[in-house]
């Protein structure tokens, strides 16, 4: 009902979600890149992604930093995944939640082309 509460839409993402987090899960599982992923574990969080702040603007990475700072958020105000039931699932949510703002930035140059 209030898309500024950010707690709700994550937990709200997370208990009716997780068939999905768990079908994502197992296409992880079944590429040997994918367990390399499940192993080094990467996040998108601000030490990972800024210097997106350094790109040309016609690159993602500036328009990414664009989007973030448009909206005032941080990779790093992403609350802690809740309610999944193991280490690998909740790492499947965090990713989902984390390139969200990717597909954002994708959607809005796709509707300015």
């Amino acid at each position: 009902m209030d898309p500024r509460r950010a707690d709700l839409i994550a937990a709200l993402g997370e208990t009716t979600g997780k068939p999905a987090f768990q079908q994502v899960l197992q296409w992880i599982k079944n590429s040997s890149e994918g367990r390399e992923v499940l192993l080094e574990c990467p996040r998108v969080v601000s030490a990972q992604v800024s210097h997106a702040w350094d790109l040309p603007e016609s690159t993602f990475g500036s328009a990414y930093a664009q989007f973030m700072a448009s909206r005032n958020f941080s990779p790093d105000d992403r609350l802690a995944v809740r309610f999944m039931d193991t280490d690998e699932l909740a790492y499947v949510t965090t990713c989902a939640r984390e390139v969200h703002d990717f597909w954002q930035v994708l959607y809005l140059a796709f509707l300015q082309t």
